[in-house]
């Protein structure tokens, strides 16, 4: 908790945590990373002059980690569709950066694999309390199986050990990807025209996949990037990424071996075409 606490002092929000040793028996770092996007959204919501309380409390047989906040909450109705991927109920202050709508659906899978308890309190313009309880330990601590930590590394990063491309004029969204693909394990090149295709192709060997937008600058289209990048490397995968449904469109992606996703493209849409496709393919050398 002690990182969050430079959060807090940077936006003059009150941040206390109350600390107790337990021994659990579960994955150390799946839960870091459920408390640390649990800490995220509770500083996104709270304004300035708020309090955040990081709390682990005992009750019999078991441990809760509890992460409460002043922020702006929420309706009980609401509450269901956090979990979902890219849902996001509010921008939270106006001073925080967008956020992609991935932490809270990343904490519940992670959750539901662990088997912790997840819960969630909220009333609007009070505040919410996410909180994950778990069985103490009884005895020394144990080791994942190792069927169970290849299943939490999959769900965690997917794409780990792969190389990704992705090509689009609009630096929020090659903000986003990078945040997106780099979260499930990927290593992301990223570049806003067909020169910086070409480049990122003859310097990055490893490269697996790239994932290019229909419309770019300067009346440039994604189609003609993928026919280059396909000239240059024949076995790379490539995806284009495009609103448009023009059947023209349609079949010069398919004359390019090309798969196209349609936009708005959702995360998990995006995951299961990159995981189905990579699937039978071997890491590069360098993974």
């Amino acid at each position: 908790a002690q990182e969050f606490q430079v959060l807090a002092k940077e936006r003059t929000i009150q941040f206390k945590a109350k600390s107790k040793s337990v021994v659990v028996h579960t994955d150390p770092k799946l839960l870091r990373r459920v408390l640390q996007n649990f800490l995220s959204n509770a500083l996104r919501y709270t304004e300035t002059g708020g309090r955040v309380v990081f709390a682990i409390r005992t009750f019999g047989p078991h441990v809760r980690v509890e992460i409460w906040d002043t922020g702006i909450g929420m309706a009980k109705s609401d509450i269901p569709m956090i979990f979902d991927e890219f849902k996001r109920l509010s921008e939270g202050v106006a001073t925080e950066k967008k956020g992609l709508g991935l932490g809270l659906s990343i904490s519940k899978r992670i959750c539901d694999l662990l088997k912790l308890d997840l819960k969630v309190h909220s009333k609007p313009r009070v505040g919410s309390c996410f909180s994950v309880s778990m069985p103490i330990a009884v005895g020394a601590p144990q080791t994942l199986s190792a069927r169970s930590r290849r299943t939490s590394d999959a769900l965690g990063q997917p794409l780990k050990g792969r190389s990704v491309m992705v090509i689009d004029n609009d630096t929020s969204i090659l903000d986003g990807m990078q945040a997106l693909l780099g979260g499930w394990g990927a290593t992301v090149h990223t570049g806003a025209t067909l020169d910086d295709a070409r480049r990122l192709i003859k310097q990055q060997p490893d490269i697996q996949v790239a994932l290019i937008d229909y419309h770019l600058d300067d009346d440039a289209l994604g189609i003609d990037v993928i026919a280059v990048l396909r000239a240059l490397r024949g076995d790379l995968l490539c995806a284009m990424i495009t609103a448009d449904r023009g059947e023209e469109m349609l079949r010069e992606a398919k004359a390019l071996g090309a798969t196209v996703l349609h936009k708005p493209l959702k995360p998990a849409a995006l995951r299961s075409y990159l995981t189905l496709k990579l699937r039978a393919m071997p890491l590069p050398p360098s993974a």
